[in-house]
């Protein structure tokens, strides 16, 4: 660890840097492009293809890909990655009936059961549309799987804050008193030791 009065990095946002990493991200998707058409079986590049148009927030041309992705099989984890980021995509961004979108959540559940995000959106929703009692039972689920034991997109701040901080609120107006009290010694554990990605 180099001591800060001795060097340290200044990470800032700029118009420049942003625009350079978008450059750079069109030049990716061309380059992706290039390999599919030598190779248009190979999986990982509609993985990249997609994972490009995420970071440029071509949230339709995200979403294409990945199905592409999905469609094509191999490599599991990346597969729930690609669900993950279909449900996401038309829950959060693209406006798509929520029917649509819970199925695709579920969809991207069963694909790794082992994986709560799914289950904490659905949650979410129906917290946020006035039935607590039905996200209590995809919270609770989401909350007993605990952090799986992958490598691959493990979004760790939805297990160590979110999950059990919607559980703290949810129980306690819920009269869920024991398990309120659980999930907040959970979410202050977390800020106490946090886990570093």
């Amino acid at each position: 660890m180099i001591p800060k009065d001795v060097a340290y990095i200044k990470d800032i946002t700029s118009s420049y840097m942003n625009q350079r990493t978008s450059n750079r991200k069109l030049q990716d998707i061309e380059t992706l492009m290039q390999m599919l058409e030598e190779d248009p079986d190979n999986p990982r590049t509609y993985y990249y293809i997609a994972d490009s148009y995420i970071f440029m927030k071509d949230w339709k041309k995200a979403l294409e890909w990945f199905t592409k992705r999905v469609e094509k099989g191999g490599y599991e984890a990346e597969i729930q990655d690609s669900l993950y980021y279909i449900a996401v995509l038309k829950d959060k961004y693209l406006n798509y009936p929520w029917k649509e979108c819970h199925d695709c959540y579920l969809k991207c559940f069963e694909q790794n059961p082992k994986r709560a995000e799914s289950l904490f959106f659905i949650a979410e929703h129906y917290i946020n549309s006035g039935m607590p009692e039905t996200g209590m039972l995809y919270l609770k689920q989401a909350y007993n799987l605990g952090m799986p034991e992958i490598s691959m997109s493990v979004r760790k701040d939805i297990y160590q804050i979110h999950i059990p901080s919607a559980l703290t609120n949810l129980s306690y107006s819920l009269g869920e008193y024991k398990l309120g009290e659980e999930a907040a010694r959970k979410v202050l554990q977390h800020q106490h030791n946090p886990v570093i990605d």
